[in-house]
């Protein structure tokens, strides 16, 4: 592939190559098309007053290329970015309080002397309770285009000009992952599977959100492996 990152749309002036390559946003998506079809897709990109460029074109010479106004900066093999990437090698621990955390068992835990006491206490937790209060705050919502909104299993968004919709839902517990790293993420994925499904929808795609400690600590790249593993 080579591509000329000064074609790239910029929010910030004067960045450098490396800087560009390297920037990261959510909202900054590429593209490879067909021959022929570039101003198809820049003319769908002009209607929704969304930013696009063609910045570049794949070779056959297994090579990537990065030039700058037509000046090369970077030239490296694609395979050393994909498939033949250098890999960590990190040295990884089990954590200890797994060791107690995982012993629990039915068996072990005393009846409540007032259930309804407890009732209220879990009623109570941020993980059960109506999460209406926070979502209702948001006035921003196109209720043209939310066919299903906050509180459902997962929310129902219209595609314009079609009669297509997305599901979309976000789901984890994360004391199932501190538990067990890879169940807990294998069952993140299934929930948010199940979530899909009961809205109407076909699990597409997942993306992750990945959150964990120090990778340099063995422990933390531990529970940071499984999870991985479990997705």
């Amino acid at each position: 592939i080579e591509i000329d990152v000064a074609l790239i749309p910029q929010r910030e002036k004067g960045m450098t190559p490396y800087e560009i390559l390297l920037s990261e946003s959510q909202e900054r998506m590429l593209a490879i098309l067909k021959d022929g079809k570039e101003k198809e897709a820049l003319d769908i990109l002009k209607k929704w007053n969304i930013n696009g460029a063609r910045i570049g074109k794949v070779t056959d010479d297994k090579m990537m290329r990065v030039k700058e106004n037509g000046v090369m900066v970077c030239e490296v093999p694609a395979e050393a970015l994909t498939n033949k990437a250098p890999l960590y090698d990190r040295e990884v621990a089990q954590p200890a309080y797994l060791k107690d955390a995982q012993k629990l068992t039915r068996e072990s835990i005393q009846l409540p002397g007032d259930f309804n006491k407890v009732l209220l206490q879990l009623l109570d937790s941020p993980t059960i309770a109506s999460k209406e209060s926070a979502y209702k705050k948001f006035t921003a919502i196109d209720k043209d285009e939310v066919m299903v909104g906050p509180g459902s299993d997962a929310a129902v968004v219209r595609v314009k000009g079609t009669k297509k919709a997305l599901a979309i839902s976000v789901d984890c517990n994360g004391r199932y992952c501190y538990l067990n790293p890879y169940n807990g993420a294998m069952m993140a994925v299934a929930e948010a599977a199940r979530n899909i499904v009961c809205s109407g929808g076909r699990p597409l795609a997942i993306t992750d959100g990945l959150n964990f400690g120090n990778p340099m600590k063995p422990e933390n790249y531990w529970q940071f492996e499984k999870c991985i593993e479990g997705l």
